[in-house]
């Protein structure tokens, strides 16, 4: 049984994700907590740049875009590539 169950707040609305979130939490992936950090850390980073341009403070679309893109890449290359092995005995 997963530690963490489903819940539809982390659908993202694109199903072939969806479902494959779902897996990772119904086939007891054991770094489900440390991927859910990161795509929390990611957020929260996100949001920090958001209330900054909210404040009135400068933000470079150069730091927005170079830290949305080296995070995603290394986020696919690194973590995302873990859970290949609970993924790919399902794939069609």
């Amino acid at each position: 049984m997963a530690f963490v169950g489903w819940k539809d707040e982390y659908s993202v609305k694109v199903t072939q994700m969806d479902d494959e979130h779902k897996k990772l939490f119904k086939g007891g992936y054991t770094g489900l907590a440390a991927q859910q950090a990161a795509h929390r850390a990611f957020t929260d980073k996100v949001k920090e740049y958001d209330a900054r341009l909210q404040a009135g403070k400068l933000v470079l679309l150069f730091d927005v875009g170079n830290f949305t893109r080296t995070w995603l890449a290394e986020h696919i290359k690194a973590m995302d590539r873990q859970y290949s092995e609970v993924l790919a005995p399902t794939a069609k």
